[in-house]
């Protein structure tokens, strides 16, 4: 913030300090929103896994926040802030996935008895654990100091289909070189 008079700093000052003192944990208000919070399971969320299907269930709280620029929703809720209940990036060679709902507890809602809860916390966690298995193939990295060495390695008794197509091995350097 910026300002040419002093007189202004004791509102900017209290400006700065609410903004950050700000509740950022949002209840559900039996008044205003009885059913919890509504969200939507976005098409990207494929990305993260054989997640099926657009609905999700509500949730009675959340942590409110907002998108990276790097990052791809999976689900956001469908009021005003349009919030990511779940969204997940890439961070070198590693993954990040940012959970913004209360997966078990007093705030946790329908989410909790959510028939596919268990499915889809173990998808998310398989994608961030970065373990999926290609079968016929085998992939390890080991790092050596600054750089890493990958091998793939191929089973010659995989489908005939999959034996004619060479696997593809793309490397993502990290945004910010970190």
């Amino acid at each position: 913030m910026f300002t040419e008079d002093a007189q202004e700093l004791p509102r900017l000052f209290t400006e700065d300090t609410m903004s950050v003192a700000r509740k950022s944990f949002l209840t559900k208000d039996p008044k205003v929103n009885p059913a919890g919070f509504t969200s939507k399971q976005l098409p990207d969320s494929r990305l993260f896994g054989d997640i099926t299907g657009t609905s999700f269930p509500n949730t009675d709280g959340f942590n409110l926040s907002y998108l990276k620029p790097e990052a791809t929703m999976s689900v956001v809720t469908t009021d005003e802030f349009n919030s990511p209940l779940i969204a997940g990036w890439y961070r070198g060679l590693g993954r990040v996935l940012a959970v913004c709902l209360e997966i078990d507890g007093k705030h946790t809602g329908q989410f909790g008895n959510w028939e596919k809860y268990g499915a889809t916390l173990v998808t998310y966690t398989r994608w961030l654990l970065g373990k999926e298995e290609q079968p016929g193939y085998y992939l390890s990295l080991n790092q050596q100091g600054q750089e890493a060495i990958a091998t793939i390695e191929l089973d010659p008794n995989r489908p005939q289909k999959e034996a004619t197509i060479p696997p593809e091995f793309v490397v993502v350097p990290p945004a910010d070189g970190k």
